[in-house]
């Protein structure tokens, strides 16, 4: 109690403080306030980081979630020795669910997925792309976001072969910031539920 008996009476004391006592509190502020501020840029960089990777992994997830629903009912084009057909993009021609249909209203038979700003399926016929039919997905803050080297590919099971073509969908892209300043990859697999491939 000794001290904090003191305190009071040198701030009652109408001589105060002295200029030694002064001088080291503005310096323990001075250094107290540098330590803070050196502190600003780090502590708003991990929060800034933070919220990036929070918020690519939403939308990620969202693709996947989009992604799959394409794939995972698909069949893909192969030719008469079982090997996988690709479009120019080098995406393998797949027959999605008959529930998408292009801007004419017919049913997408022959597409490969491919990715502008949102999913899409580009329908193929008769060797001509035909455009591309948007594949509903989640939007809003982070649209902020875009895809860059989106692919995906089919990888065909050990024992495929001929009509019979079991595998798995592989695909990465790379979730990237609209300033540029934060980048981040993602990878996603999908095995369909139909192995009966498309024979062209």
């Amino acid at each position: 109690m000794r001290p904090i008996g003191r305190l009071r009476d040198k701030l009652r004391s109408k001589r105060g403080f002295t200029l030694t006592e002064l001088l080291a509190a503005t310096a323990i502020m001075v250094v107290l306030g540098s330590m803070i501020v050196a502190a600003l840029p780090s502590a708003s960089f991990v929060v800034k980081h933070s919220m990036n990777t929070s918020n690519a992994d939403v939308l990620s997830s969202s693709l996947n979630t989009a992604v799959q629903d394409v794939l995972r009912y698909s069949q893909v084009y192969v030719d008469a020795d079982g090997n996988v057909e690709r479009a120019a993009t080098g995406a393998p021609l797949i027959q999605p669910s008959s529930s998408y249909m292009d801007e004419s209203g017919s049913n997408v038979k022959m597409a490969y997925l491919t990715f502008d700003n949102t999913i899409q399926l580009a329908s193929v016929v008769d060797g001509v792309d035909h455009g591309t039919t948007s594949v509903p997905r989640a939007s809003g803050i982070y649209t902020d976001f875009s895809i860059a080297s989106f692919v995906v590919d089919f990888v065909p099971d050990a024992e495929a072969g001929g009509s019979y073509q079991p595998g798995v969908y592989q695909g990465a892209y790379t979730v990237v910031s609209r300033d540029g300043s934060f980048t981040k990859e993602y990878t996603f697999s999908c095995r369909p539920l139909a192995t009966e491939a498309v024979v062209l």
